[in-house]
């Protein structure tokens, strides 16, 4: 059940709402449920919305400035895109490995001009480095270095009481103390519960022991939640970082503002490399097409036809409605040229508010092609056409300015939406390229 922050998250977000205003919109965005089950904290995703879980008696535990460090963290996981990256790889030696990239940086991070310090057992990268990890601070080689060694790494979760907690601590990191709340005898005299929890002298105050030789790594979190994005989280995600972004960085360190702007310039690839991309994967995917034939042996000789594996059907439809100009179509046959190099051949539409015609396209059929359309934009009326018509389509590439309204029905046909001169186009269904503009250096499209 979602819950309200807890006072101690709320009082750190209007302190940060002047002192971090860009850390303060995740805060004031995200969804909190308390979860005792999770030892610590963790970000994660639940109804279209993040989450972060924490763990009341963990929260309780933490000083100021170790609440701060720790809720910066899981920031960074969701800035990360920790989930995303995470893939197939086990969970748990990834949450280390992301953790590992992570903490470094944010106990180097000041906010107000105290600096951020997160409890002692979390995992730093001086451990690798002490195994022989010679990389830099990012998820995946760290994850591919702790992969070969995890036969000499035991994974600790703080005060579960499981393997490879400190026996004297139970994984807290603390001395224990007794039922009156004094501090057990260490060897060195016990204290009051009203002092300073002194930290364990067994672990060091990391509230780990590696067994039988074995590096412990203690989780700084738990994302048992985690998960890739759906698209429409991705745009959930991308509102808040924007919304981040509009507001000032306020008295933060320079070195978490120059991170945090290094994630967030993505290098985009070349729409025409992604176009070719995905139209490979849908054409060379296992699985094809097939049909009866009586031009085929049947394989057990009886008097049937055989059995032929159709190849892949690319279908290509140009908008030819009256807003899209004669440069727009030049840069549309200028790709369907391209895409029918790798192809051979395919099926070429030309709609506006209906389908105006369908013919088999071969390279440089352009210069016999004429336009045909130019009036009001239905695509529908496409969609409906290749349902009951091009039914063996692997995909439909669409070359449109997505000036229309939505289908009311995509019949599940695979849809590359090629747009041009429409950067705030969204389809609910299918991928989406943006076509730019011609190279004008070379004079390509």
């Amino acid at each position: 059940m979602i819950s309200r922050a807890p006072e101690r998250i709320v009082s750190v977000c209007v302190e940060w709402q002047s002192q971090a205003p860009f850390f303060a919109e995740f805060l004031l965005r995200f969804n909190y449920i308390e979860k005792p089950e999770v030892q610590t904290m963790g970000v994660g995703l639940k109804e279209r919305s993040f989450v972060l879980y924490y763990n009341p008696d963990f929260l309780k535990k933490l000083k100021n400035v170790q609440l701060k460090a720790v809720l910066l963290h899981e920031i960074m996981h969701v800035i990360h895109l920790s989930g995303d990256r995470m893939g197939s790889r086990d969970p748990q030696l990834s949450n280390i490995a992301q953790d590992i990239a992570i903490n470094d940086m944010v106990e180097e991070t000041s906010i107000g001009n105290v600096k951020l310090k997160l409890p002692k057992y979390v995992c730093r990268m001086g451990q690798v480095q002490k195994m022989g990890y010679k990389g830099e601070p990012i998820f995946e080689p760290i994850y591919d270095f702790l992969y070969e060694k995890a036969d000499k790494i035991t994974i600790v979760i703080p005060g579960s009481g499981g393997s490879g907690n400190c026996p004297n601590c139970g994984g807290t990191g603390k001395v224990p103390k007794d039922k009156d709340g004094k501090e057990k005898d260490q060897g060195g005299g016990s204290g009051s519960g009203d002092e300073e929890q002194k930290d364990c002298p067994a672990c060091d105050g990391t509230g780990s022991q590696g067994e039988n030789g074995k590096e412990a790594m203690s989780t700084t979190d738990n994302h048992g939640e985690q998960r890739p994005l759906k698209e429409s989280e991705k745009a959930i995600l991308e509102d808040i970082i924007n919304n981040a972004r509009s507001r000032s960085w306020g008295n933060v360190s320079g070195n978490i503002k120059q991170q945090v702007e290094d994630l967030l310039k993505t290098k985009e690839i070349p729409w025409r490399k992604k176009l070719a991309m995905i139209l490979s994967r849908f054409v060379h995917e296992p699985g094809g097409v097939y049909e009866n034939t009586w031009a085929r042996r049947n394989r057990r000789s009886l008097p049937l036809p055989g059995i032929r594996k159709m190849s892949k059907k690319i279908v290509v439809s140009v908008d030819t409605s009256g807003s899209i100009g004669d440069n727009d179509i030049k840069k549309f046959f200028g790709q369907i040229e391209k895409i029918i190099k790798d192809y051979s051949c395919m099926t070429l539409i030309q709609w506006d508010t209906k389908v105006q015609s369908v013919d088999q396209y071969r390279r440089g059929g352009w210069k016999k092609i004429k336009i045909r359309g130019r009036g009001g934009t239905d695509v529908q009326d496409l969609y409906n056409y290749v349902n009951e018509n091009l039914k063996k389509t692997s995909i439909l590439v669409n070359f449109t300015d997505g000036y229309f309204d939505d289908a009311r029905d995509y019949y599940g046909i695979p849809t590359i939406w090629a747009i041009v001169n429409n950067e705030n186009f969204r389809s609910p269904w299918g991928k989406v390229l943006h076509i730019k503009d011609i190279d004008r250096r070379s004079g390509r499209i």
